[in-house]
């Protein structure tokens, strides 16, 4: 008896929506909010200004949705699950760690985070719709954790965090650098990983 023959499921291809979401992604990453315009995305994608406003209808509708999916990437960052057991040193060391190798796969949307904790800063609060909020909040609860333990520096804890994420930025946007300046002798990627969480360490933990 011969079995069905089994349909394979096609994967979609990408929408003009989610192209223009991804190249978004990309522009406010390395310009910030201030720095793109529709009409700059417009071009980007090869689509008219009035194409992105049908799909996103302003700049910070399309932002917002940027956010939305920053934040889906920062729900990749898995937290140790015997963390709650370790001692709050551990769970920061298991925090700056997690993020520095988050990062590494993650430039563009790291840089935006980056870009929003120093936003963040001059604001009085964080607003109440803030997209990024649920998932840097149990980060930003393990750096007070450690603080109340007496462990971390005494700093806002979305400071604390911005260090965290700009040092793993830094460190990506200078591997490529270092391998041209560097061809020979360029540290392999364990090493500078090792590195850029050993100097955090020094920086953050008491």
């Amino acid at each position: 008896m011969h079995s069905p023959p089994q349909t394979v499921k096609a994967t979609s291809a990408p929408t003009r929506k989610d192209r223009i979401l991804a190249t978004s992604v990309s522009s406010f990453a390395t310009y910030g909010f201030r720095g793109v315009s529709i009409g700059d995305v417009a071009k980007t994608c090869d689509v008219s200004k009035s194409t992105v406003l049908h799909h996103f209808e302003s700049k910070a509708g399309l932002y917002e949705a940027v956010l939305e999916t920053v934040n889906a990437a920062l729900s990749d960052i898995t937290l140790n699950d015997g963390a709650t057991r370790a001692s709050p040193r551990e769970r920061v060391r298991d925090v700056i760690g997690r993020v520095v190798s988050w990062a590494k796969e993650q430039d563009d949307h790291a840089c935006i985070i980056v870009n929003e904790l120093i936003e963040l800063r001059s604001r009085e609060q964080a607003p109440p719709s803030w997209s990024l909020a649920p998932a840097l909040l149990k980060l930003r609860e393990e750096i007070v954790c450690g603080q109340q333990a007496g462990v971390v520096h005494e700093e806002d804890p979305y400071a604390i965090l911005e260090i965290i994420f700009a040092a793993a930025i830094y460190r990506s946007i200078n591997r490529a650098y270092r391998r041209l300046s560097f061809p020979s002798d360029a540290p392999s990627e364990p090493a500078m990983e090792t590195a850029v969480v050993s100097l955090l360490e020094r920086a953050v933990l008491r």
